[in-house]
C-alpha cells in the first residue's frame, strides 16, 4: 500500500487533517472526497497508472487520520472526535 505522501502533497495532507478536525462527525468522507480528491484525481490515477475512487481514497485517508490523531498522547488511551476535542 503507497504511504500517503506518495498519493497527496504536504499541503493537502494538511488541508485534509484540518477539514477532519473541524468537520462534523459522518461528513468527512463526501467533504474531502469532493474538495481535496477529486481536484486531483487525475494526477493521481496517472502516477499509479489505475482508475481510483475518490470516495475510496477519502475513506482510507479518514481512518489514516483517525490512527494517527489517536496516538497523540501515548501515556494514556486517547479518544479522539472531532473540533480538537480530547477524552
Amino acid at each position: 500500500m503507497p504511504k500517503l505522501k506518495m498519493i497527496l502533497t504536504r499541503n493537502e495532507i494538511k488541508r485534509a487533517v484540518d477539514m477532519y478536525q473541524k468537520t462534523p462527525e459522518g461528513l468527512f468522507v463526501a467533504r474531502c472526497s469532493r474538495e481535496i480528491l477529486e481536484p486531483v484525481m487525475e494526477r493521481i490515477n496517472k502516477k499509479f497508472k489505475i482508475e481510483n475512487d475518490p470516495d475510496h481514497l477519502a475513506h482510507a485517508l479518514e481512518k489514516i487520520i483517525e490512527e494517527k490523531l489517536s496516538l497523540v498522547d501515548p501515556v494514556r488511551i486517547v479518544a479522539v472526535t472531532r473540533n480538537h476535542t480530547l477524552h
